[in-house]
C-alpha cells in the first residue's frame, strides 16, 4: 500500500482537483484507491456525483467537536 498526500496551506491551488484526478487515473489503471479529502468544502464529494451525502464529513470529528460514530448515526438512512 502506498499513501500519497497533497497539501498546501494556500486555498485555491488545485489540491482537490489534483487528488480527484490522480485518484481517478490510478483507479482506471486498476489500482484500488481510497480518496480522503479532509477539508470542509467537500468539493470532492460533488466530483463523484454524491451531492446527497454532503452533510457527512470528518471535519467535526477531526476538530474534536463530534465523534465519528455520532456523525455516522446522525446521518444513517
Amino acid at each position: 500500500m502506498k499513501i500519497v498526500a497533497i497539501a498546501n496551506q494556500k486555498g485555491g491551488v488545485g489540491k482537490t482537483t489534483t487528488a480527484v484526478n490522480l485518484g481517478a487515473a490510478l483507479a482506471e489503471l486498476g489500482h484500488r484507491v481510497c480518496l480522503s479529502i479532509l477539508i470542509r468544502r467537500r468539493n470532492a464529494t460533488s466530483s463523484f456525483g454524491l451531492q446527497g451525502v454532503e452533510e457527512i464529513s470528518l471535519y467535526e470529528p477531526l476538530l474534536g467537536e463530534a465523534s465519528i460514530t455520532e456523525k455516522n448515526r446522525s446521518h444513517a438512512p
